[in-house]
């Protein structure tokens, strides 16, 4: 708590990488020669702040920024509720045995700002 009104949070989640890699039909990673590997270069880390202000007991407002670096064969994406909307697979010019690419590597951000009433 910065005063009684003010919080501040930080987050980091981190996803390990994989001891092997075999490489998937439709992921064209930042790193081409990193795949089929052993020890890959596929985890990731996400950053996150939050501010609130809380007015009263019933009202508050929030401003929520979050990163994520994914390494050269990662593909972790943002979304709520910690199901994650794959963003970066929705290629149709590129379609690989049915399905699109997925571009790994990738560092997505995203912001959410809003309020908060209970009644």
């Amino acid at each position: 708590m910065i005063t009684p009104a003010d919080i501040a949070s930080i987050g980091w989640a981190h996803a390990g990488g994989t001891p092997g890699d075999p490489g998937q039909h439709n992921t064209a990673p930042a790193d081409p020669n990193a795949i089929g590997i052993s020890n890959p270069p596929n985890a990731a880390n996400m950053f996150a702040f939050l501010y609130r202000h809380v007015f009263d007991k019933n009202l508050s407002v929030y401003f929520n920024y979050a990163y994520m670096i994914n390494q050269a064969n990662a593909h972790y994406a943002l979304g709520a509720g910690g199901r994650s909307v794959t963003y970066d697979c929705h290629d149709g010019s590129s379609i690989s045995q049915g399905a699109p690419y997925c571009y790994a590597g990738g560092h997505p951000m995203a912001v959410s700002v809003g309020v908060n009433y209970k009644f």
